[in-house]
This record gives C-alpha cells, sequence and structure tokens, in this order.
C-alpha cells in the first residue's frame, strides 16, 4: 500500500511541476487519477513529460466548460465543494445527491 501512495504522490508532484500549479489543484487531482489509471492499463507505462501540460489543461477546459463546477469552485463554500452534484440539472433544481 506504501509503494502504490509513493507512486501516486510521484505522478502528482510531476504534473504539478509539468504544468506549473501550486499543490492542492483539483485539475491536477482528477489528471493525476487519469494518469494512474492509464498507466495501470497500460503495464506501467508512462506519459512523457512534455505531454503532461497538455493532460492538464484538458482538465482544466472540462471544468471551465462546466457552469455548475466552474460557480462551485469560483465561489462555493468548502461544504459546496466536497459535495459537487452529479449532474448539473441536479444543481439547477437544487436536489441532494
Amino acid at each position: 500500500m506504501e509503494k502504490i501512495f509513493n507512486i501516486a504522490l510521484y505522478v502528482q508532484q510531476r504534473i504539478e511541476k509539468a504544468a506549473g500549479v501550486p499543490e492542492g489543484d483539483l485539475a491536477t487531482a482528477v489528471s493525476s487519477f487519469l494518469y494512474g489509471a492509464w498507466s495501470a492499463y497500460n503495464g506501467g507505462a508512462e506519459i512523457p513529460d512534455e505531454k503532461i501540460p497538455v493532460l492538464h489543461r484538458q482538465i482544466q477546459q472540462v471544468f471551465a466548460n462546466n457552469d455548475t463546477m466552474r460557480n462551485i469552485l469560483n465561489n462555493g463554500t468548502a461544504d459546496q465543494r466536497q459535495t459537487l452534484p452529479a449532474r448539473e440539472s441536479e444543481a439547477k433544481a437544487g436536489s441532494p445527491r
């Protein structure tokens, strides 16, 4: 378990450095998750350093293009950010998850 954690931490730090973002960035966390899943599926393959910022930008664009996500990330409370709605229609209707 410690080995898996250390690998995940390495990937997270690699993405932060390549994308030039601070710790705690949500797009970095999602990028790390996707990188790890892709790497595991591909037998431990690594994404080349020059492609890491591309992955990060793609995830940032997904967040930027989703009105609900962007609004909660930019204006929401810590509690709201922990309970992001599953679908945009739920957020507009105000229904719980």
